[in-house]
């Protein structure tokens, strides 16, 4: 048996596709493009781009940087991120399971 203190020990199981971890999330939104069931395999802290404690809201901070991967994040119009982030996870295709394996988002 693995314990929780185990390294190896994991939130998911056999049943998911994908498992998430904080560092799915280092760049920005998480974009689900693929069918299948994606779980959390850990509590996930959602803070991508920061700002630093001198100069919080320099320009960017919390920005997407990639416009290839976050349309609209360059031009501040015509895509998705025009407005920044808005959220963790998107879903952006059909027949997705999110299983949150009592873990949380914040």
């Amino acid at each position: 048996a693995i314990s929780l203190l185990d390294p190896a020990y994991t939130l998911c199981d056999d049943t998911c596709d994908t498992c998430l971890t904080n560092a799915d999330f280092t760049t920005g939104t998480y974009r689900i493009i693929e069918p299948g069931k994606y779980c959390l395999d850990e509590d996930i802290e959602f803070n991508p781009n920061p700002g630093t404690i001198d100069d919080p809201n320099s320009q960017f901070n919390w920005w997407p940087l990639d416009t290839d991967i976050y349309p609209g994040s360059s031009e501040f119009g015509n895509g998705a991120y025009a407005l920044g982030f808005f959220t963790a996870i998107t879903i952006e295709t059909n027949d997705v399971e999110l299983d949150l394996c009592q873990q949380s988002i914040g």
